[in-house]
């Protein structure tokens, strides 16, 4: 078989390898969160470390966040702040300690990574944040068994879907639920449970995704 033969029956044979009808599929979700850098050598670089991660939130949409840490440079330079793989744009204070930025609304009950890079490549380790809903009182603060009682909520959803809500372990009837993901309203009845100091949760399953609310039974 000569040269010119075989040259053209490799060609065709790469022209059907690259055809529409072969494309290669890439199931595996993408890598939004950059891998943790190389603290192998600190001899050479101080690498920012984030310690923990607080929301702020006063009944509007929660999207202010104070990253506190170490190393993190007296001055911001083209270091950026990466939440889920998205960097903020907006940072209204940066100092060697502290961080706040403004970021994407954050929803509760979901898990968000954080992490520091150079503009280019990560620089700091990833820092996870589950942030629970929190409650803004009850009313009133003591009841009887059965009686119907107020709760205030940020946070904890706009509407109840299968979240249940329970005083200590036991499960509390909902009678209503309104507001939005930011401030809602909801009105239970007290269990039947024996006189005594209780905690209202909310949980996911067997998960709790809230704060504790303390509750008196008389």
């Amino acid at each position: 078989m000569n040269k010119k033969l075989m040259g053209f029956i490799l060609c065709f044979a790469i022209l059907i390898l690259t055809s529409a009808g072969s494309q290669q599929v890439n199931t595996r979700p993408p890598n939004t969160i950059p891998n943790k850098p190389d603290y192998s050598n600190p001899s050479t670089t101080i690498f920012p470390h984030i310690d923990s991660i607080t929301i702020h939130c006063d009944g509007g949409p929660c999207a202010e966040y104070d990253v506190s840490g170490r190393n993190f440079g007296a001055t911001r330079g083209a270091k950026r702040v990466l939440i889920n793989g998205v960097a903020a744009t907006n940072y209204p204070h940066w100092t060697a300690n502290s961080i706040t930025i403004i970021g994407p609304p954050m929803f509760w009950d979901v898990t968000y990574v954080f992490v520091i890079d150079n503009g280019v490549k990560p620089i700091s380790n990833s820092f996870e944040a589950h942030f629970l809903a929190r409650w803004d009182g009850v009313t009133p603060s003591q009841a009887h068994a059965g009686d119907a009682i107020t709760i205030h909520a940020v946070g904890a959803g706009a509407t109840q879907l299968s979240h249940a809500l329970k005083m200590g372990s036991t499960p509390m009837i909902v009678k209503s639920w309104s507001g939005s993901n930011y401030a809602e309203t909801i009105i239970a009845l007290v269990p039947a449970l024996p006189p005594g100091d209780y905690e209202i949760a909310l949980f996911n399953g067997a998960t709790k995704i809230s704060t504790p609310l303390a509750f008196k039974v008389i």
